[in-house]
């Protein structure tokens, strides 16, 4: 009897035709007998076509059936688009989670606020070290990154190697932590890389791009530059991105506030780690009013317009402690990721309103992208000569431009995957094979939902035509036993002819209730479907839309 074809399959659960949500499978061997790892396991932010919901994450279904096959999860870095799931469905998964130090460090902050922290095993892998998992070699190569330790992963079967790459550039000055290493790229290509799995966020833009000590500099000037009080966001995340703002604060002699709670978390844990060894003192938010006003440089959080971070409520004037005057500066040293432009932008005419100066990268050199250019892209298919490529992270023009550079660069199989596609990538010719289970999770407070199911939906809804609810009561023999109660939110207060919306319902519900034969009365469905469709038309004919109406129907003896 043949042994069954042992299989090298990658299948994407998030991260493809998107921007964040990132987590991918990589499964060997056969039938029962195939093992798999996940790489990444990241959220999305919801917007304003998601109320109510906090973040969301890929579905896990799929690999929830195969969990006794599921060795490890692998964390590339520590951007919450890549780790942010595992303090939320980490459970679902119940794997070890490997992780380089600067990553499993913020991770087990963030465990230790769950009731299952204790239970997740928290791996340390050190930049360049390699993993033996069952069937897998995996090793960590350092990339560089906006986010300390950023790792590209080779993952390694008897059938081949596939490179990786997660977020990565190419920066021969990164502030802090590792070059991308090249070198080792290059081994890899020259031993044989069977496919390059890899980021597609920057493919339209040409060039390579500066490097993150070139920002500093362009901070440091655009301080000199600045007036009064100065405030700059950036990502939290991003530790030298924040090591430059310190050292160029303090070489204008600037005191330095800190405000926002991820922000000093990710300066803790730099510190922790060996990043941030030469800083001055740090102020906290509460001492800025102690401060003098035109001498002081604040760090906040908020660069996408978050309600509830610090940047939304000083433009809102609503910071308990931090107040800007007008003539003051906000430099914003970062850039607006797509879907958060609406949010970025009412910040920004919040601030113009009160008179207050905005430095941006459009105008000084105060940011600079994590993700390769076009030039770099082309850069890492000459070391790395994949038999097979297959573009990632990014929306589908980015990942079906990707494609197209690849073929170009004489890539021989180029395949278009999505979310949820099964490809085999050995033996035989990469191709896809298949669909699995998948599609998305909500946050929704303390619940986890699928986005299949009506919550949502039903508060979307809401947020556009109202709702009304009407409470009957009725006896047995049908006959009213008390005036009906009408609650109504979200609707107009009065018509177009000035009468009160509350009155054309009611005086509706009265006509309707005056017609209705007592036997229909006796039939709760029948007379709850009667008020329902008859108020339902009377607002529709009156506003033009189909509201929510819902019918409390009862019955006492």
């Amino acid at each position: 009897m043949n042994s069954p074809i042992k299989e090298f399959l990658y299948v994407p659960l998030g991260g493809v035709g998107e921007i964040g949500m990132n987590m991918y499978l990589y499964g060997f061997g056969s039938g029962k007998n195939r093992k798999w790892i996940m790489v990444d396991c990241g959220i999305a932010f919801a917007d304003d076509t998601q109320p109510g919901i906090e973040s969301i994450m890929p579905d896990t279904a799929f690999i929830e059936n195969e969990l006794d096959n599921l060795l490890g999860i692998f964390i590339t870095h520590a951007h919450e688009d890549h780790q942010g799931g595992l303090d939320k469905i980490w459970p679902l998964l119940d794997a070890p989670v490997y992780g380089t130090p600067f990553s499993t460090n913020l991770i087990a902050r963030k465990l230790a606020e769950t009731d299952f922290g204790n239970d997740v095993e928290l791996i340390n892998v050190e930049q360049g070290e390699t993993v033996k998992l069952g069937p897998f070699s995996i090793e960590f190569i350092p990339v560089t990154h906006s986010i300390p330790e950023a790792n590209a992963l080779a993952i390694t079967t008897e059938l081949g190697t596939i490179i990786h790459t997660g977020d990565w550039k190419l920066d021969n000055n990164p502030v802090i932590g590792k070059q991308t290493d090249v070198a080792r790229l290059q081994e890899l290509g020259e031993s044989g890389v069977l496919a390059l799995v890899g980021d597609s966020t920057n493919v339209f833009r040409t060039g390579k791009s500066p490097t993150e000590f070139e920002v500093g500099q362009g901070i440091e000037q655009a301080i000199k530059d600045a007036t009064g009080c100065i405030a700059i966001t950036s990502f939290a995340s991003n530790a030298a991105r924040v090591y430059s703002i310190i050292k160029a604060a303090q070489a204008a002699n600037k005191k330095i506030v800190i405000a926002g709670r991820s922000l000093w978390r990710i300066i803790d844990i730099a510190r922790e780690e060996g990043y941030f060894d030469d800083l001055p003192k740090l102020y906290d938010q509460n001492d800025f009013s102690g401060l003098k006003h035109n001498n002081i440089v604040v760090i906040v959080t908020g660069t996408q317009g978050e309600s509830r971070a610090a940047l939304a409520r000083i433009a809102k004037g609503e910071h308990p402690a931090i107040k800007l005057r007008a003539n003051d500066t906000v430099i914003f040293s970062s850039t607006v990721i797509p879907g958060n432009e609406k949010a970025v932008g009412q910040i920004i005419n919040a601030l113009a309103s009160a008179d207050i100066n905005i430095i941006t990268s459009k105008t000084h050199k105060v940011h600079v992208t994590g993700h390769p250019l076009r030039d770099e892209l082309i850069q890492m298919y000459g070391w790395v000569k994949p038999q097979v490529a297959i573009p990632v992270h990014g929306e589908a023009a980015h990942v079906r431009e990707h494609m197209k550079l690849a073929t170009s660069l004489g890539v021989k199989t180029v395949i278009k995957a999505h979310n949820g596609t099964m490809v085999r990538l050995a033996p035989g010719k990469a191709k896809t094979i298949g669909e699995v289970e998948h599609g998305r999770i909500y946050e929704d407070g303390k619940l986890l939902t699928p986005a299949w199911d009506g919550p949502v939906k039903e508060r979307r809804k809401l947020s556009f035509v109202g709702i009304v609810t009407i409470s009957v009561v009725f006896d047995r023999s049908g006959k009213l036993r008390a005036e009906p109660e009408i609650f109504a939110m979200g609707l107009p207060e009065y018509d177009d002819d000035g009468a009160s919306m509350f009155d054309l319902i009611a005086d509706k519900l009265d006509e309707i209730l005056d017609a209705m034969p007592k036997g229909i009365r006796k039939q709760e469905k029948a007379a709850s479907e009667s008020l329902r469709i008859g108020v339902r038309r009377q607002i529709e004919r009156v506003w033009g839309k189909k509201t929510n109406v819902q019918i409390m129907l009862s019955y006492v003896n």
